[in-house]
């Protein structure tokens, strides 16, 4: 008894959709029907007159349009009169006093329109397929090898898959046709709704695309679907209460403008809040840091510096997009543009540069290029430093440059343009980061393609100026000399010639070497990974060569491992003695040995284990190792981190700072006591050593409660 009467109300509730639902259908029939005939009339017009243009059109955007004109139509036609027409009558009476009556109208109206629509949606698109074979000798266009028909039957089609977006946008009619009699002025307002709040949101989110973690097609998605049920609240509010007891338009339309405003300024005071909240960076738990470098006073740090993810603009990212040495993260990420601080470690001082907007730190142009052959990038500390603006068009993108003891700018030129404040802070920069020495100890560099020498700079520009072309060629530099004319190990261009200058100003070809150089030994000799012919067949090989006669000097058919020292004509060794790792510097020439002298402990390296290291080269011409181990057999073995440890060429001695390998990219500094300065886990600024096992954090401070 009592389960049949609580079944009873839904029983006739269903029986009430599914009578008004049969009307509803049996009133838009005309209308249904003109549209059935208007479709194939369009396309015989269209494929008689623009079908080779058709033809050549990309899949997608043909079958948008498709979707576009049913959607037109079915807005216009039948949308637009749904409720509007019970509203031009005056309302309907009968089901006024109808128990519930009004409710089950609306839903009956609302699956019709939505039927309606979808199955007017399949049959654009099949009817524009038919239509295409009887009309058309060009084919239809196809996408990802799948003709229009494979990606119709398989539900690829982008018009189908586009339907859920019309199907809520669709509501919007039926919000305006309760208040308005007329089905065209509603369907002209519902448009201006849907463009006013939508447009609204997506402008809003194109501004600040990273105040939500959506992609483009999740944020139409989900902006589609938040109209949708927005314009559904909407129209059931202005239809159910509006109408229920009166017959004047002003009612429903004070109920659903309520609807669509309350929930509207709800949901953009969350947001303008929320963009205040990222907006904002601080140095709290939220914060990352995607790089940094080290001014020359020694107590700041240069970082870039974001919350979420670096440059995330609401689609899936690379996490340096616009950064050489990029580490994708893809998929749908949150986070703000970057923004480029001067930290001082003394002070606890933060100055925000550029005004807080977008911007990208850039080390210096230097003779230590990104390209080098035989090493990275060397340590810090930086004289110089540049800023970029967020612009990524060249023509109009300016550089702002630095003196890296003050967070005053010093001047800001368009890209690749100089005049002689920037002559005279570049050419102290590269004065103090020079490595080079001539005979008489004379320090000496790269700038703008030339050799400088101390003493005998060249004079500044007088005026601004552009640098000539040939300056951006790198200057990669070698025990000795400089190679240039490469990028990445091969020619930068046909029109150039790969030479080798020495610090005494002596140039010659690089010749044939330049695309398989391994490591120069210094400006004459150089070390080449070759395929050479042994007793047991051809094998990969070191040969050792004298760049000016070709005179091969030596070779090794099983090369051992071996890292940049620093030193003309040595490079570092690494051998099992006692269970411990000792250092060798190496002459490859004569194959004679040197001792390297471990300030503190030496790591443990097991007898049947060869040691590999990998050079970075730091101030003074330290090298930053990292050390690894690795069984002799089989070839390809799981390697073992061993630790990191700097070597002094001048002293002859190596220490090491840590038990573990950082990231190449996360480490930025090294300290005269051999520490090391590095990024951790994107939120910290740490200096490991000079011990093993000592770490400091440096970024953020402790008494920001954030240095833990």
């Amino acid at each position: 008894m009592n389960a049949s009467k609580l079944l009873a109300a839904p029983a006739g509730f269903a029986r009430r959709v599914f009578v008004w639902s049969w009307k509803e259908l049996r009133e838009r029939l005309p209308v249904v029907i003109g549209i059935l005939v208007a479709l194939p009339l369009l396309y015989v017009l269209a494929i008689t007159t623009f079908a080779t243009h058709l033809s050549t059109a990309p899949a997608d955007k043909l079958e948008l349009t498709l979707a576009g004109i049913t959607l037109l139509l079915v807005w216009f036609g039948l949308a637009g009169d749904t409720l509007a027409g019970e509203v031009m009558g005056g309302g309907p009476s009968l089901v006024r006093r109808q128990p519930h009556g009004m409710l089950s109208l609306f839903v009956a109206k609302l699956l019709v329109l939505g039927a309606v629509t979808l199955g007017l949606a399949w049959y654009a698109q099949y009817v524009f397929s038919w239509t295409w074979q009887v009309l058309a000798r060009e084919p239809l266009p196809a996408s990802a090898a799948r003709t229009f028909q494979d990606r119709l039957a398989n539900g690829t089609n982008a018009g189908l898959m586009m339907t859920w977006l019309a199907l809520p946008l669709l509501s919007w009619p039926l919000v305006t046709g309760a208040w308005i009699g007329r089905s065209g002025a509603a369907s002209l307002a519902a448009l201006l709704l849907v463009l006013g709040i939508g447009g609204g949101a997506l402008a809003a989110l194109h501004g600040v695309p990273w105040l939500l973690g959506w992609s483009w097609t999740e944020t139409v998605r989900n902006v589609g679907l938040g109209l949708g049920a927005l314009g559904v609240l909407a129209a059931l509010a202005s239809w159910t209460v509006g109408w229920s007891r009166q017959r004047r338009a002003f009612t429903p339309a004070l109920v659903g403008a309520l609807v669509v405003v309350v929930p509207t300024l709800a949901i953009g005071g969350w947001a303008y809040a929320d963009y205040r909240a990222w907006s904002t960076l601080r140095v709290d738990q939220d914060l990352r840091i995607a790089e940094a470098y080290l001014g020359r006073d020694g107590q700041s740090i240069w970082a870039m510096v974001h919350k979420g993810v670096a440059y995330a603009d609401g689609k899936p990212i690379g996490y340096y997009r616009d950064l050489p040495g990029a580490v994708g993260v893809y998929g749908s990420q949150r986070g703000t543009p970057v923004q480029a601080w001067r930290i001082d470690l003394v002070t606890h001082q933060i100055d925000v540069l550029n005004g807080g907007r977008e911007g990208g730190l850039l080390p210096p142009p230097s003779t230590n290029s990104t390209h080098r052959v035989g090493s990275p990038e060397p340590l810090g500390p930086f004289p110089v430093m540049t800023l970029r603006s967020g612009s990524t068009d060249w023509e109009t993108l300016d550089i702002t440059w630095y003196d890296t003891a003050s967070s005053t700018p010093v001047a800001q030129l368009p890209i690749f343009f100089r005049d002689g404040r920037v002559d005279a802070l570049l050419t102290a920069g590269l004065r103090e980061m020079a490595t080079q020495r001539d005979a008489e100890g004379n320090r000496v560099w790269v700038r703008d393609g030339e050799l400088e020498r101390e003493g005998a700079e060249r004079p500044p520009r007088t005026r601004i100026e552009r640098v000539p072309t040939y300056a951006n060629i790198p200057w990669v530099p070698i025990p000795g000399g400089w190679v240039h004319g490469v990028r990445g190990g091969v020619p930068a261009g046909r029109n150039f010639r790969s030479t080798i200058t020495t610090v005494d100003g002596e140039s010659y070809d690089l010749g044939q070497h330049a695309g398989i150089a391994h490591y120069f030994l210094d400006a004459t000799t150089i070390l080449e990974r070759k395929i050479i012919k042994t007793e047991g067949g051809r094998r990969s090989g070191l040969v050792i060569s004298d760049l000016r006669t070709g005179d091969e000097l030596a070779r090794y058919e099983s090369p051992p491992w071996f890292a940049p020292s620093g030193i003309p004509g040595r490079l570092l060794r690494g051998l099992s003695v006692d269970g411990h790792m000792v250092l060798r510097l190496w002459d490859p020439i004569t194959d004679q040995l040197e001792p390297v002298t471990w300030l503190g402990p030496s790591p443990d390296l097991a007898p049947e284990e060869q040691a590999s290291l990998f050079g970075m080269q730091g101030p003074g011409g330290r090298q930053v190792l990292h050390l690894t181990a690795h069984p002799p057999h089989p070839r390809g073995a799981s390697t073992r981190q061993v630790g990191m440890a700097v070597f002094d060429p001048v002293a002859k001695t190596a220490r090491l700072v840590l038990d573990h390998c950082l990231d190449v990219r996360t480490y930025f500094g090294l300290d005269a006591d051999d520490s090391i300065v590095a990024i951790e886990d994107c939120r910290r600024i740490v200096r490991h050593g000079p011990e093993v096992g000592q770490r400091e954090v440096l970024f953020p401070f402790s008494d920001e409660g954030a240095g833990r």
